[in-house]
This record gives structure tokens, C-alpha cells and sequence, in this order.
């Protein structure tokens, strides 16, 4: 026996699915740039990038980093925390992105830390080119993989870097992004 659904059932339910499409767009839209303003990010490159890590996040479900509470009221957090402007140590670093669980007496889980660097990378003088080198060790042996992209890397494949960040993190390389969506992303930026 076939199922089959009314053409006017169908039709509600397609118009319904728009109405939540669009709600969701401007739910996105709004929150993303709320967030760009209130966290601080200091280049148009971070947000970007900010925009596609959360774009990723979406597609594929990942959960976001909220505490819980245990039965016994520990509190815990476990999914993803994307921390712009993130101080460690004496050094500030563009991003701190991490997939982890933690509770009051254990942290475990993999961050990475994401540098966007400008295209005044390459024109740098020894003593910034130093300052970076040092600070990079200094993540490195604080325990942080640290990841650069220049700003025209993120501004042409945004998508396909926060996959490859989020994959990182969440040890998961199977996250997707659609072809639809990597070339509405890429069209946007021109």
C-alpha cells in the first residue's frame, strides 16, 4: 500500500517549511551579527571566518558548548566553544576553537588555536615576524596546535577552512557542506 498525502496537505507543507526557513535565516543572520559586535572581533576576516565556523556548526549539528548540570549537580560543559579574541597567557590570539568536556575537576578534549593573518603578513618587519614565531612556540608548548590562514585564503574558501577546523577539533572527518552552499558563500564574497 502506497502512502500517499493530500496535494493540499503538501502544499501547507511546503508553504509551512518556508515560513520556518526564513525564520531560521533571519535568526542566523541576527545572532551572527550581534555576536561580531558584541565579541569584538577585530577584522573583517575574523567575522568571516566567525560566520562560516558557525555556518559549519550548523549544517552538521554540532552541539554547542552550554554547561549542564549532572544528576548530582556537577556542572559540565561538552561541545563546541569558539572563543575570538581569546587571552592565553601574555598573548592574545584570534581564535580559541575547541570541542571538549569539562567539569569542575577535569578538562578534556582538543582545542586549536586560529590565526587570521592580514595581508600585511608577508610585509612584516623581523621584530613582528619574531613576536609571532614566539608567541607560536609559546602556544605550542602551552599545548595549542595553532593554525594560520591569510586573509584572502578565508575570504575565498571560508567554508572549506572552518570544515577543516571543526573536523580538527571534533576529531569528525566527516562534516559536510553542501556545493550549494560552498558556491552561495563564494558568490556572496563578490
Amino acid at each position: 500500500m502506497e502512502e500517499k498525502i493530500e496535494k493540499n496537505v503538501q502544499d501547507f507543507l511546503e508553504k509551512c517549511a518556508e515560513d520556518i526557513g526564513r525564520h531560521a535565516k533571519c535568526d542566523f543572520e541576527d545572532n551572527r551579527f550581534n555576536e561580531c559586535v558584541e565579541l569584538e572581533m577585530e577584522s573583517p576576516i575574523e567575522h568571516i571566518l566567525y560566520i562560516a565556523l558557525k555556518t559549519v556548526q550548523e549544517l552538521n549539528y554540532i552541539e554547542d558548548g552550554e554547561p549542564h548540570f549532572t544528576p548530582n549537580n556537577t556542572p559540565v560543559v561538552q561541545g563546541l566553544v569558539i572563543n575570538p579574541q581569546q587571552k592565553i597567557g601574555i598573548y592574545r590570539c584570534d581564535f580559541k576553537v575547541g570541542f571538549y568536556t569539562r567539569n569542575s575537576t577535569r578538562e578534556w578534549g582538543k582545542a586549536v588555536v586560529v590565526e587570521c593573518d592580514s595581508q600585511k603578513f608577508y610585509e612584516r618587519t623581523e621584530k613582528e615576524r619574531r613576536y609571532e614565531k614566539t608567541r607560536d612556540r609559546y602556544l605550542t608548548k602551552a599545548g595549542y596546535k595553532v593554525f594560520h590562514y591569510t586573509g584572502s585564503e578565508i575570504i575565498k574558501r571560508p567554508l572549506k577552512i572552518a570544515k577543516e577546523i571543526l573536523e580538527f577539533v571534533t576529531e569528525n572527518t566527516s562534516l559536510v557542506i553542501s556545493d550549494e552552499e560552498w558556491q552561495e558563500s563564494i558568490q556572496a564574497m563578490f
